[in-house]
């Protein structure tokens, strides 16, 4: 039981000589209250926490009284700070008392006091009430992509994550990418980074993070995303430097005035062609500067700027 919420006592009655008029409750010999009307039931909750073992004693028309009835052992575990979460409950689960019942610690729609009286975890978004929700991780996108050392992948690392039972998408299930290999650092939305680090999905049961490659050429890493044992890898290169056909890297701006600035960047491409700069203006179509046919080229001035317009540069190397 919960202080403060009532049980409901109630006892099956029969009298082969009269009819029962009243049935009286008690706790070991205090009465605790009587009922006087058919079905016989009587809302009860106690002051205090502890165990109680209640009977009942009917009595007839005919003044005839029952012998006492078998004994229902209710228990009321302490809550001190009167939450309706059990302190040691509280305890066992979150590591202090204090908790609110109405919060959701893990982010699965089900109420600490709810989980609580379905026996679920409450620090365990798949343990929700009587159902253990068994999930799937399902890659989206962000696999396969190959960099520059040291720089962040072109596309963020994409799962879904759907309910076994039925393919529902869940929302706020954690998913945790870890750099199994190779190196490099996974951000969140926030910035928060690390080998490993644990996000939420979202209404549509995405979750993604950010990858940043690690410092050395010709690295294969491979990044997992995992939620309740469950997981999928990613598997991401930097080949940049390798001597075959790689893109420039490494773009950088010098202001000279408020019309032109200096656009400088690191060349791979040792067997390309020609570099391309490309510019576009408030997110429109790019177009074409600049073009060398010395690869290694690695400097241009970029002039006739406007103020109040959104510049976006890009540097591209490519073969007749």
């Amino acid at each position: 039981g919960i202080l403060g919420v009532n049980l409901n006592l109630q006892v099956s009655t029969s009298d082969s000589y009269g009819t029962v008029t009243q049935v009286d409750f008690y706790n070991e010999r205090t009465l605790i209250g009587s009922s006087t009307s058919y079905p016989f039931s009587l809302p009860w909750s106690p002051h205090t926490w502890g165990t109680f073992h209640i009977t009942a004693v009917a009595l007839d028309d005919l003044g005839a009284v029952s012998l006492r009835s078998d004994v229902l052992t209710v228990t009321f575990p302490c809550d001190l700070d009167s939450n309706g979460l059990p302190d040691d409950w509280e305890i066992d689960k979150f590591g202090h008392v204090g908790n609110s019942g109405s919060a959701d610690f893990d982010g699965d729609a089900l109420t600490n006091l709810y989980e609580y009286q379905h026996g679920s975890d409450p620090t365990n978004y798949y343990s929700q009430g009587s159902v253990t929700v068994v999930p799937v991780v399902t890659i989206i996108s962000g696999d396969g992509q190959d960099g520059g050392k040291g720089y962040f992948a072109d596309a963020p690392l994409v799962v879904k994550v759907t309910n076994s039972s039925g393919g529902a998408a869940l929302n706020k299930a954690p998913v945790t990418f870890t750099v199994i290999s190779g190196g490099g650092l996974v951000f969140d939305a926030t910035y928060n980074s690390g080998s490993a680090i644990t996000v939420q999905t979202g209404s549509d049961g995405n979750a993604q993070v950010f990858y940043c490659q690690p410092e050395t050429d010709n690295t294969t890493s491979t990044i997992t995303a995992s939620s309740a044992g469950q997981s999928v890898t990613f598997t991401e290169s930097t080949s940049l430097g390798d001597g075959n056909f790689d893109p420039p890297t490494a773009p950088t701006v010098d202001s000279i005035n408020s019309t032109q600035f200096a656009l400088s960047w690191e060349n791979h491409a040792t067997a390309a062609d020609f570099i391309l700069v490309q510019e576009r203006a408030n997110g429109g179509a790019w177009s074409t500067i600049a073009t060398f046919t010395d690869i290694t080229t690695t400097n241009y001035t970029v002039t006739g700027l406007s103020p109040g317009v959104i510049y976006e540069y890009r540097i591209v190397a490519g073969q007749n």
